[in-house]
């Protein structure tokens, strides 16, 4: 009888805890609505753009109930990568409402230096212990660009004042396994940002602003 009970209540822990163990975060970039791809002729309201390259990081996931954080994780940061990876998978023992993370790496970690893995310099996403890590990189062509062969760069980075670049997003997600996150590319492509500011290669004002711009566009996949 008491091995019935042990592997009864066994299963019922299972039931309860194992439903919402795990939770996958997608990162899905769209131009003009549908899935952003490599190398593609897009138009925009002023004329065209093509993507060349798509880099970022996130980190420091948590999870909000009720305005409060029910389940924090200490992640140093993870890099999505349009080319080959674009989602993370959590644990999560916890039910929420939002979720929140961040565009970026942190001081406390950038102030350590270049680390493995994610954040090993090999991956072309630092600078230099001073500058540290970049947030965000995107590159690509327009007709549009005034820029040697038309092509703009966006190396969003910097985490000390009065340049730190980091954003931290909360977005309302309620106990799904899946969060389909949506960053609309086309809608950081204004046409002065192109024409003018089309190289951002250093921590500055431009790229505390084109961060800015990051955190305001993205948002849950519906």
């Amino acid at each position: 009888m008491r091995p019935l009970l042990i592997c009864f209540f066994l299963l019922f822990g299972l039931a309860i805890f194992g439903q919402n163990d795990s939770i996958t975060i997608k990162f899905i970039p769209t131009f003009n609505g549908e899935n952003l791809v490599l190398d593609k002729n897009y138009s925009l309201s002023f004329d065209s753009a093509k993507i060349t390259k798509l880099k970022f990081y996130v980190s420091n996931f948590s999870f909000i109930k009720a305005d409060s954080v029910s389940y924090p994780l200490q992640t140093k940061g993870y890099l999505m990568n349009i080319e080959n990876k674009l989602e993370v998978k959590l644990p999560i023992n916890s039910s929420f409402d939002s979720i929140r993370f961040c565009i970026g790496i942190d001081s406390s970690t950038n102030s350590g230096g270049a680390l493995g893995n994610d954040l090993d310099p090999i991956n072309g996403m630092y600078w230099a212990w001073q500058s540290g890590y970049i947030n965000f990189k995107l590159e690509g062509t327009s007709p549009a660009c005034y820029a040697r062969k038309s092509k703009f760069q966006f190396h969003i980075g910097g985490y000390l004042p009065p340049f730190n670049s980091i954003k931290k997003i909360t977005l309302k997600a309620q106990n799904l396994k899946l969060i389909q996150i949506e960053i609309p590319i086309n809608e950081l492509l204004t046409e002065e940002i192109v024409n003018s500011d089309h190289t951002i290669m250093s921590p500055s004002k431009k790229a505390v602003s084109f961060s800015q711009k990051i955190k305001q566009i993205i948002k849950v996949k519906k």
